[in-house]
């Protein structure tokens, strides 16, 4: 059975970018469509 990779890429606040995080995960061989990106809440943005 092939192996299959999945990658998960999060930033908290909008001045983080995800550009070095995907370009990571694609190295290691995961597919794009495979990513799964989070621009989660932090303590100061809940309301």
């Amino acid at each position: 059975m092939p192996e299959l990779l999945i990658g998960y890429a999060r930033c908290s606040t909008d001045e983080q970018d995800l550009t070095a995080h995907l370009a990571a995960l694609g190295k290691l061989g995961v597919d794009g469509r495979r990513i799964y990106v989070d621009h989660g809440l932090t303590g100061t943005n809940r309301a």
